[in-house]
C-alpha cells in the first residue's frame, strides 16, 4: 500500500493523516483506510480487527471531536493510549514513558562510569540500551512535541553524555 503517512513494522503498520483542527477533514484518513481494506483483499492477507483501532491526537486548544473511521464493515475503536513498539503512546504525546525507562536505564551508564568502563564502551552502552528507548516510537510522535516535551528528552541525553564524557 503506497501511502506517505504509514510506516510499517514487520506485521504492525501505522497510518497518520494530519489535519487542520480549523477545518477537520476525516475524508483523506478514511481513503487511506479503504485503500488498506482494498490492498488486503487484493494480496490474500488478513487483519486482526480486534487489534485495529485509532488514536485521535489533537494538540489544538480547540476541542476537535475523533471521527468516526471504519475498515470496511468494522468500526474502529478510539483509544487514548497505546502500546506502540513496547513504548506506550498517549492521545496528547506525552513521552514521560519514553524519558522514565531511559532514565532508568542511566543507571548502568553511571554506575559502569564508577567500576572504570571507558567513555567508548559507555557509548556503545548507550546507542544501544539508552537512545533506542527515546527513538524507537518516534515517527509515532516526533512531528508534534512540544518545546517541553522536547526539552524531556533532551535533558536525558545531556545526562548520559555528562555520564560518559565527564562533568568537563
Amino acid at each position: 500500500m503506497d501511502t506517505p503517512h504509514r510506516w510499517q513494522y514487520v506485521d504492525d503498520s501505522i497510518l497518520g493523516v494530519p489535519v487542520n483542527n480549523r477545518d477537520p477533514d476525516f475524508a483523506p484518513l478514511q481513503a487511506s483506510l479503504d485503500n488498506l481494506k482494498a490492498w488486503t483483499v487484493d494480496n490474500s492477507a488478513t487483519m486482526n480487527h480486534t487489534k485495529s483501532m485509532m488514536m485521535h491526537v489533537c494538540t489544538s486548544k480547540r476541542d476537535v471531536p475523533p471521527p468516526l473511521l471504519s475498515i470496511g464493515s468494522h468500526h474502529l475503536q478510539v483509544v487514548q493510549f497505546t502500546k506502540l513498539l513496547g513504548i506506550t503512546v498517549d492521545n496528547q504525546l506525552h513521552v514521560s514513558n519514553a524519558v522514565r525507562a531511559a532514565s532508568y536505564k542511566q543507571y548502568m551508564l553511571r554506575r559502569l562510569r564508577t567500576l572504570g568502563a571507558p567513555a567508548a564502551e559507555l557509548c556503545s552502552i548507550y546507542s544501544s540500551f539508552i537512545l533506542p528507548k527515546l527513538m524507537y516510537a518516534s515517527p509515532a510522535w516526533s512531528s508534534s512535541l512540544t518545546l517541553t516535551q522536547q526539552q524531556q528528552l533532551e535533558r536525558v541525553q545531556k545526562r548520559a553524555f555528562r555520564v560518559i564524557l565527564g562533568p568537563d
